[in-house]
């Protein structure tokens, strides 16, 4: 098993199931990835079958929406080789078929842009960053077309500035899989994003979009 398993209720009998990432190294070149998930049927945890995702690709994070599960990673561009280093921001979508309790990749119908309330964006470190949220509830995070959503929650204060705000993604979540920005009362056209112990991190400043 690649990292930690993203826990949620996914075949909707109130049990939290798990959705995992799989790893497999034949002794040759390759390693192989594959997204299973674990379901939990109230005495032990039963393995559907596994999707695969790629050759030698970035896992980044697994995520679940509406009871669906979403794997992020970052793979080649069409016409690399191998030796390439992945640099493509992908997804793949996974739906269950609880009564087989099997998986398998689909792509969801609804493709309506969705409305965000604020955008902020910036080249950090070569790498174009994108955050937007939705009524200070929910954030997209797009990292070189990588794709992250979740929830959002705010919190007010930072440090000297009483009346900052600071923006907490996947709030919910074990603090380890949680991100920091915060907007300053003399800077609120800027978004500053913040390490694991929300300290500032120098150079990582998001502009407004308006």
């Amino acid at each position: 098993m690649f990292g930690e398993p993203v826990r949620a209720d996914l075949d909707g009998d109130g049990d939290q199931d798990a959705a995992v990432l799989l790893v497999h190294e034949g002794g040759g070149s390759g390693v192989f990835y594959y997204t299973a998930l674990a379901l939990f049927d109230g005495v032990e945890y039963r393995a559907t079958n596994a999707v695969y995702l790629g050759d030698r690709i970035a896992p980044q994070n697994i995520d679940v929406q509406e009871g669906k599960v979403v794997v992020n990673f970052a793979d080649r561009k069409e016409g690399e080789s191998m030796t390439e280093e992945p640099s493509e921001g992908k997804s793949v979508w996974i739906q269950l078929d609880a009564e087989r309790q099997q998986i398998r990749e689909f792509m969801p119908t609804d493709t309506t842009p969705l409305s965000f309330t604020e955008t902020y964006g910036a080249r950090i470190d070569r790498v174009d960053v994108t955050f937007e949220h939705k009524d200070y509830t929910s954030y997209r995070l797009t990292t070189n077309g990588l794709v992250r959503e979740g929830e959002l929650n705010t919190e007010r204060g930072f440090e000297v500035d009483p009346d900052a705000t600071v923006y907490v993604l996947n709030w919910q979540q074990p603090e380890s899989e949680q991100m920091y920005f915060v907007r300053l009362t003399d800077e609120p056209t800027k978004l500053f994003m913040l390490d694991s112990a929300r300290k500032l991190l120098l150079g990582s400043v998001l502009t407004k979009v308006e």
